[in-house]
């Protein structure tokens, strides 16, 4: 019997050891990448209305070239209309950001950007993430909580223990690679362009991910990306989950829209263009907030498109098979959004403190 004991605790001995050494051995990777990545370039020099447009790969314009996004189309769109009252629009979207993400560094990218307006849109990647929020200071100082933050093993485990569970889940093309995600330039986005073969998709997401790299030492699963003075976490998790990573989407949009008002600056918040499958889920979410939120702005981007596009999974000219925009859908985000800030321009700039 006691053999045995001995036996047993030194397995978990060693095991303990072996566990600590993946620990610093994924630290000490993360430290190296730190050191080696560059940063993503940012550049605001004009006194024209500032828009920030922030969320996933549907804001980001994956698969094209940054003038085809819905940013790059309502900027060019409203100064062509409008030359009057010119706007510049930043564009933050990032592949496989949530709405704890956002939660997390929206207030790091207020600082930094100052915009006039915000366009929100987020909530299809929770599906795929733990059902989290941000938590208080005091809570971000449980043991527990530090793991999740800062262990890169805990993730990796996590990453393992929900794929096994997802099996069957429908998955966004920007979140199945299984590595620690990687920070952007706005140089490699020629790097994702569509390709029928979902394997051919995966190898360029990740080959545009490792790019650059900067890792996070400070939220969870995230890298960071330098915003003119401010350096803020861009990337949200990889893992898979189930449909109750909704669970704290409320709670995220309402710690998002706080912020923004804080800052001085009007926020919208925007359904997803397509309406079919896991962004049904999606828009409901958000539609959700927006309906028990008076004072939010709101744009059923979801309602335009579909006026066109009864069935979004039916419309090849405007969306790609997984359902991202193609320019052409694009198009008509831009215009639904020039369409409702016409209602709400000119804003005053004040809160910028002179920038």
């Amino acid at each position: 019997m006691l053999v045995a004991l001995k036996l047993t605790l030194k397995l978990l001995v060693i095991l303990v050891i072996i566990l600590v050494a993946i620990e610093l051995l994924l630290q000490l990777s993360a430290l190296i990448v730190a050191a080696t990545g560059r940063k993503a370039p940012t550049d605001w020099s004009t006194n024209n209305l500032r828009v920030l447009a922030i969320g996933d790969s549907n804001t980001f314009g994956i698969y094209l070239d940054e003038q085809d996004s819905y940013p790059a189309q309502l900027e060019t769109m409203w100064n062509d209309q409008i030359p009057h009252q010119k706007i510049e629009v930043i564009n933050l979207g990032y592949p496989g950001t949530n709405s704890y993400q956002l939660a997390d560094i929206i207030e790091g990218i207020l600082a930094s950007t100052k915009p006039d307006i915000v366009l929100l849109t987020v909530g299809i990647n929770d599906i795929f993430t733990a059902a989290e929020y941000v938590e208080s200071d005091t809570n971000r100082l449980h043991p527990m909580t530090f793991i999740r933050r800062h262990s890169r093993l805990y993730k990796l485990f996590y990453i393992a223990q929900q794929g096994l569970k997802t099996k069957a889940l429908e998955l966004d093309d920007t979140l199945a690679d299984q590595e620690e995600p990687q920070q952007p330039s706005v140089n490699d986005r020629q790097v994702l362009r569509w390709s029928d073969d979902p394997q051919e998709r995966l190898r360029r997401v990740q080959k545009f991910k490792d790019a650059n790299a900067t890792p996070s030492e400070g939220a969870l699963h995230g890298e960071t990306m330098q915003l003119g003075d401010q350096t803020v976490v861009m990337v949200a998790p990889t893992a898979p989950a189930s449909d109750s990573g909704f669970k704290y989407i409320q709670k995220n949009l309402s710690g998002i829209e706080k912020k923004v008002a804080e800052s001085g600056a009007k926020l919208y918040l925007m359904t997803y263009a397509a309406s079919a499958s896991l962004y049904q889920k999606a828009n409901q979410e958000i539609i959700a907030y927006a309906a028990n939120s008076p004072n939010l702005s709101f744009i059923n981007v979801a309602a335009e498109v579909k006026k066109v596009c009864p069935r979004s999974n039916r419309c090849p000219e405007l969306f790609f098979e997984d359902l991202h925009p193609k320019a052409a859908g694009y198009k008509i985000v831009a215009e639904t959004v020039v369409s409702r800030l016409e209602q709400t321009l000119p804003i005053t700039a004040d809160h910028r403190g002179g920038l």
